[in-house]
């Protein structure tokens, strides 16, 4: 294993070497290729957005996104500088940022993110059966991170590369909720428990790219497989791995229709701390859930995307129906035997960049527990909790405002 580990490491120095030696050409006009970069980044596109959200894991609360969208050649991808936070209930906040580049006429994708953020949150347990008891503990975590990516372009749409990962969390778990709510007629006080690690992790990466338009695609395919190896060896305090699948494919109906699918999965390997499990309700994949409450070391989800530009505000203003469904499961072998999820919902874009096609959004959504308990007669003693989740819609696909995802 150990033996492993170390050729992972050299293969990765050495992708990550011939990416940055694009080819003899790019390094012989560095310095024409810098002075025309800097040219063109004066004819980007600023967009500034407040974004308010209401969710059941963090509650509500307001977010402030800008982001400069520019072309650094004329034959290249849009690369974007973006800065971002968020003020929420119970104190929760985040600030980060992002860079990402297209370089070399879209040869090179480099990305570099990072955040400090600290939320409260629920926290559910592990597994099918620990989402479905719904009872949570209360959790406040604090968490910094950045996570660097390369790619280069080696045939037509195919590119190759390495990502490294680094975060550092203290967590506070307080169990006297739990308590109250399994013995209620216990008065003893349960001091909170603190959690301290660092996790960092190297890892390969491959992507095939066909789309029309990496901000706003209507045709085309984008699949990515990633992976992260965490050990102590390169400094995390535990060892473990990531895996993960992304599919999505674009359908362009005509010009003012998208049908969009994803397909998405993940496995963890090694003991993979808690919030690193797979689990629904932060990102794309299948939104109507609570973040967290469904996770596990293995998930899928499937997920088809109706969008539509509506003819109002010079056709600035779209909306989007989804339906999608998924599973988690403690191996992946076990999946197709585990309970489905699914979920749906509707949503409405506005175009805040006409140049890049750059979208904000929100979304409403409802998972299976809603779709159980809610009773149209009843309204007021059982009604669904829609989860109102804003958007931004551009590099690589849809992406939740906190949380990155291609």
């Amino acid at each position: 294993m150990y033996t492993l580990k170390r050729l992972l490491f050299l293969l990765l120095v050495f992708i990550n070497s011939v990416s940055v030696a694009v080819d003899e050409s790019s390094t012989d006009h560095t310095t024409e290729y810098i002075q025309m970069a800097a040219e063109s980044f004066k004819g980007g596109d600023w967009v500034v957005a407040p974004i308010p959200y209401s969710n059941p894991t963090i509650g509500t609360g307001l977010g402030l996104v800008g982001s400069y969208l520019v072309k650094l050649e004329a034959d290249s991808e849009p690369s974007i500088f973006g800065v971002g936070g968020f003020y929420g209930e119970e104190g929760s906040f985040g600030i980060g940022g992002l860079v990402n580049l297209s370089l070399f006429s879209d040869r090179m994708r480099l990305k570099l993110p990072v955040a400090t953020t600290e939320i409260t949150y629920k926290f559910y347990g592990v597994g099918e059966n620990a989402g479905k008891l719904g009872i949570s503990v209360p959790l406040k975590q604090k968490i910094s991170a950045t996570q660097p990516k390369v790619a280069y372009c080696i045939f037509d749409n195919l590119y190759i590369g390495a990502q490294y990962r680094y975060l550092r969390s203290t967590t506070a778990i307080d169990l006297n909720q739990l308590k109250d709510t399994l013995f209620p007629d216990d008065p003893t006080v349960i001091q909170p428990i603190d959690i301290n690690f660092e996790t960092s992790g190297l890892g390969l990466l491959a992507i095939y790219d066909s789309r029309d338009n990496t901000i706003y695609p209507h045709s085309g395919i984008y699949a990515e497989f990633t992976s992260l190896f965490f050990s102590k060896e390169i400094g995390s305090d535990l060892s473990y791995q990531n895996y993960t699948l992304r599919y999505n494919h674009y359908f362009d109906l005509d010009n003012n229709q998208i049908l969009a699918l994803r397909i998405s999965g993940c496995a963890r390997g090694g003991r993979a701390p808690v919030f690193d499990l797979c689990l629904f309700g932060t990102s794309s994949d299948l939104r109507g859930y609570v973040g967290g409450q469904y996770r596990d070391r293995s998930m899928y989800a499937a997920q088809l995307e109706y969008r539509r530009t509506l003819p109002f505000f010079k056709e600035r203003l779209g909306m989007v129906v989804f339906a999608g469904f998924g599973s988690v499961a403690p191996e992946i072998g076990d999946l197709p035997s585990a309970d489905i999820l699914p979920a749906g919902g509707l949503g409405l874009r506005y175009r805040v960049s006409e140049d890049f096609g750059l979208n904000i959004g929100i979304d409403f959504a409802i998972g299976r527990e809603d779709l159980l308990e809610f009773d149209f007669y009843q309204p007021v003693d059982k009604k669904a909790r829609w989860f109102i989740e804003p958007r931004i819609y551009y590099a690589r696909d849809q992406l939740n405002v906190f949380d990155q995802d291609d």
